[in-house]
């Protein structure tokens, strides 16, 4: 039961980090692209 909560939690975290990398890279994209069209 220990082991099913701690792998639970991890997944989850895990899953947090993704999405945060994920919107991460999406704006660094949008900032990129907004710079090149600046030039």
């Amino acid at each position: 039961m220990a082991v099913y909560c701690d792998t639970g939690a991890r997944a989850r975290k895990t899953a947090e980090v993704m999405v945060a990398m994920g919107f991460t890279r999406i704006d660094l994209i949008g900032v990129m692209r907004r710079y090149h069209e600046a030039e």
